[in-house]
């Protein structure tokens, strides 16, 4: 699709197109044009799009039982899943992988890679592998990871959406965390061995260990909601250094600094 220009395919009245081959995508997209529509890939379905975006529309249905590679550029997913994907999702390094819609990902799927994937809305429960060495963000939508999570990535993770996030019992481990909007929820430790920059947001997951120190941002308002938040030893905390802060503490919020802690603007409240 794609290869001599951008082409749009439109499905309509109930129409279903099955890859059960090989499809390589470069330029356009798949979308709904009335009425219903299935695509469903079986076999191997390659995005190879530098610099631009394939997409998949709202409203539609992917079935997944085969392979996803985004080789290059971005795979946007705003359609939904038929309750149960089942197959493989690969990233490649410099390419990104969105989730816009509803996912749930059974035990035997996969999302794996060297890229970028992004939550940005919908519904996603992850029950399979999912396991990227390049970034994760949470820009909308609520993700939940019900099984064991092996790695969001080396170059940082972002919660910048109004969205969900439930780790549920995992650990999940990052070298940065920007966090600037949403909720991050789980029952397990969340370990940052670098800055953990925080300007908005509620964070309610049982224990966030942050071991490369911690910038309260100017710009909104942090809830530590239930849950035990630590600047490690040796490490540099700062409170309102880009404008006015409050911390609220809600729940049997615990902040405990065993580093140094400088305050210069904002406050810390019970909520």
């Amino acid at each position: 699709i794609g290869a001599t220009g951008a082409v749009p395919q439109y499905l309509e009245n109930g129409g279903i197109f099955t890859n059960a081959g090989t499809l390589t995508a470069t330029n356009g997209g798949i979308s709904l044009n009335g009425g219903a529509g299935t695509f469903n890939n079986s076999g191997t379905f390659n995005v190879n799009a530098p610099a631009l975006t394939f997409s998949v529309s709202s409203s539609l249905i992917f079935n997944n039982t085969g392979t996803v590679n985004v080789q290059a550029g971005t795979l946007a997913l705003h359609a939904n899943d038929n309750g149960s994907t089942t197959g493989a999702f690969s990233v490649s390094s410099g390419a990104t992988l969105n989730f816009g819609g509803n996912y749930t990902l059974a035990a035997a799927s996969s999302v794996t890679g060297a890229g970028g994937v992004n939550f940005s809305g919908g519904t996603v429960n992850v029950n399979g592998t999912y396991n990227i060495t390049g970034s994760t963000t949470f820009s909308g939508g609520s993700v939940n990871f019900n099984s064991t999570l092996t790695s969001l990535g080396s170059t940082g993770v972002t919660f910048s959406g109004g969205g969900t996030v439930n780790f549920e019992a995992n650990n999940p481990t990052a070298s940065t965390v920007n966090f600037s909007n949403g909720t991050i929820e789980g029952t397990g430790t969340l370990s940052i061995s670098g800055l953990f920059t925080w300007s908005a947001g509620t964070l309610s997951i049982a224990t966030t260990n942050v071991n490369g120190g911690i910038d309260f941002h100017g710009g909104g308002n942090m809830f530590l909601s239930g849950g035990t938040l630590t600047n490690a030893t040796g490490q540099t905390a700062t409170i309102g250094a880009t404008g006015a802060v409050t911390l609220y503490l809600e729940n049997g919020g615990i902040f405990t600094n065993a580093g140094t802690l400088t305050a210069t603007n904002g406050g810390i409240s019970l909520n």
